[in-house]
């Protein structure tokens, strides 16, 4: 075998050796579990809703990298009035595209679906909340300043 040829696998093994022995050290020290009072307390206050996640969250990383859930509901917005649930979820990642520094969602499997999709008479719907961005809280910032103008 050429020497250039040995260099280049030696360097190629090594490296996943690497990543292999850097995933394994994340999978045993990280625990996502530790984030589900962040991420319910940042839907209370972004969205008005009440998120439960009871179960575990837990992380896979082979075949592919991803977030599995077990049970997980939503209320209404400003109620307590159930708006969605599912008996489970899986979401996983496409890794090539890490690299590139993007973030592209390769599939999403759901179990046990349950919604209810609400239209008012004005045409506004129960998810409207949770489809565009955040409407601004104070009507002066939403209007341009005399001086821009």
């Amino acid at each position: 075998m050429p020497k250039p040829l040995k260099i280049t696998l030696i360097v190629v093994g090594a490296l996943v050796a690497l990543l292999a022995v850097a995933g394994a050290i994340i999978a045993a020290t990280f625990d996502p579990n530790t984030y589900k009072p962040l991420i319910i307390e940042r839907v209370q206050k972004d969205k008005q809703r009440t998120l439960a996640i009871p179960g575990a969250i837990k992380l896979s990383f082979f075949p592919k990298l991803g977030v599995e859930l077990g049970a997980v509901s939503l209320s209404e917005h400003a109620s307590a009035a159930p708006f969605a649930s599912v008996q489970s979820a899986r979401v996983s990642l496409a890794l090539l595209p890490l690299l590139r520094k993007q973030v592209i969602v390769d599939r999403v499997k759901v179990d046990g679906l349950r919604a209810t999709l609400k239209r008012t008479k004005d045409g506004k719907t129960n998810i409207d909340d949770l489809l565009g961005p955040s409407q601004p809280k104070d009507e002066s910032a939403a209007q341009p300043s005399e001086a821009a103008q």
